[in-house]
């Protein structure tokens, strides 16, 4: 994890100034980066461009690694947060085009794949990341996330101003930004206990969508948003299970060897899950020195996955230790995770507490399992709305009236929130991505308006989601589970 940010701005003897505000970007953003920082000014034609990045070495730990990297003959300019699984092949294509390179970082390989290819190398990247490169000859900023959107960057352009970062916070730090909150965003953080993208807690600030590359023109001052990726089209053939097992294990395999890539020590946060554990399995096929971690809350024997997680260990060999978490440890971690947040969530602390605790212990890579429940059907969410879907669709529509008023009736009784929920669930009708939002909710229509926040107010739709929210974020059809970005929930 890196942190990475930039500002540009149309007044050419404002660079004292802009570079303050990056510093103070980068200031905000060194836990992020704590290994090196660096800040650079290109020479641009029209206005002042400042880009600075907070490194985490991860690979090529020497001097050749360091950020903002600079192309040795055109002189474009690229920060960088994430990790490119694919760098050797990229490389191996470079080099056969004539480039040469002095380290070996995949930072270097992604600086001269966009010399030599522009944005066309885009769909050409496997793995997770966020980028902001400034072209020359362009003389324009390219910011790109990842296809799955796992590394976050938010950008901001008003009043002659373009800014980006990693972190929310880090653009708040420039301080050349109003501080003032989206209406959108704190309705979808009420609602579903995160913030829905494409909102955010700040007016004029946005996330960039996932799978997605803006281009910033200094010239015009004018942006230019494109998809790069596409989940692709729904397909519902069926294949034996044996055929299906076969299908996914080799991308599996492959995904899991290419995730060892590290010039440090990596780490896997093992649970008693299937996902980590599975995880753990595929990884070991490739590296002999795994080390994995359980953590457990000292008073909570019961909640303890440590029995299973050292089974599993010892079964595949895996230098395994458990850390034990008081419970007065925990609650000064969770005051530490509040104030460590982005944006506010109700979930996370879990990942943060064995995060810190890995970390401690000189980890600064590890493997998860998360995700692996949103893939593969995990939660019991996924089983029980289609059952609910089917039911909801053989019900009359005044027997599912009679159902709202007697749930209605009985939240009122005992200030239940699920009865509420449930009966917003059968207002709804049978549509399993309606069910599935509603599933996810936090707080229910009713509790919504007391707060004073409406429902299709301010370019919100009727479940408190922006209606400009990625063509992707809707993709799948009513026929399965679809809104998964919604979802908020994490292992």
């Amino acid at each position: 994890m890196c942190g990475i940010g930039g500002a540009w701005t149309k007044n050419a003897r404002d660079s004292r100034k802009l570079k303050s505000a990056v510093e103070r970007m980068m200031g905000a953003q060194r836990h992020r980066g704590p290994d090196d920082h660096g800040i650079e000014i290109p020479k641009v034609h029209s206005g002042t461009l400042v880009l600075g990045h907070r490194r985490l070495s991860i690979l090529d730990l020497s001097p050749l690694g360091h950020q903002p990297m600079l192309h040795p003959e055109c002189g474009d300019v690229l920060v960088y947060n994430g990790e490119l699984y694919n760098a050797s092949e990229l490389r191996e294509r470079l080099v056969g085009s004539g480039v040469t390179f002095r380290g070996h970082s995949d930072t270097e390989v992604l600086l001269h794949a966009l010399a030599q290819w522009g944005d066309e190398c885009l769909p050409l990247l496997s793995g997770m990341f966020a980028f902001g490169y400034f072209s020359v000859a362009k003389q324009a900023i390219l910011l790109a996330r990842d296809a799955l959107g796992i590394k976050p960057l938010y950008f901001s352009h008003q009043r002659g101003q373009f800014l980006f970062a990693s972190e929310l916070g880090a653009i708040r730090a420039s301080g050349l930004i109003d501080d003032t909150f989206d209406r959108r965003g704190v309705a979808s953080l009420l609602a579903y206990g995160a913030v829905q993208e494409p909102m955010t807690l700040l007016e004029g600030v946005s996330p960039l969508p996932a799978g997605s590359a803006i281009w910033f023109d200094f010239a015009r001052e004018s942006t230019r948003i494109q998809s790069y990726f596409s989940l692709g089209t729904k397909t519902s053939r069926r294949v034996p299970l044996e055929q299906a097992v076969q299908a996914l294990r080799g991308p599996l395999g492959q995904a899991g060897r290419s995730h060892l890539q590290s010039d440090v020590p990596v780490g896997i946060f093992l649970s008693a899950g299937i996902d980590s554990c599975a995880v753990a399995a595929l990884a070991m096929r490739s590296q002999r020195d795994l080390r994995g971690f359980t953590v457990s809350l000292a008073e909570h024997e019961a909640l303890d996955e440590s029995p299973i997680a050292t089974r599993v260990a010892r079964e595949l060999g895996i230098e395994h230790e458990r850390v034990v978490v008081p419970g007065s440890e925990a609650a000064k971690l969770a005051a530490m995770w509040l104030s460590c947040m982005d944006q506010p969530t109700v979930d996370g602390l879990n990942t943060f507490i064995v995060s810190k605790a890995v970390r401690d212990r000189g980890i600064v890579v590890a493997l998860s399992g998360l995700g692996g429940d949103e893939l593969f059907g995990g939660y019991s969410t996924f089983r029980r709305l289609p059952w609910l879907r089917r039911l909801m669709g053989a019900l009359p529509k005044h027997a599912r009236k009679g159902l709202v008023s007697a749930h209605r009736v009985a939240s009122s009784l005992l200030h239940g929130g699920r009865h509420e929920k449930f009966a917003d669930m059968l207002e709804r009708g049978p549509s399993l991505q309606r069910l599935y939002y509603q599933s996810r909710r936090l707080l229910s229509d009713r509790q919504m308006v007391a707060l004073g926040f409406e429902s299709r107010e301010g370019g919100m739709d009727a479940d408190f989601l922006s209606n400009d929210r990625p063509a992707s974020f809707d993709s799948a059809s009513d026929d399965g589970a679809s809104g998964e970005s919604a979802s908020g929930e994490s292992e």
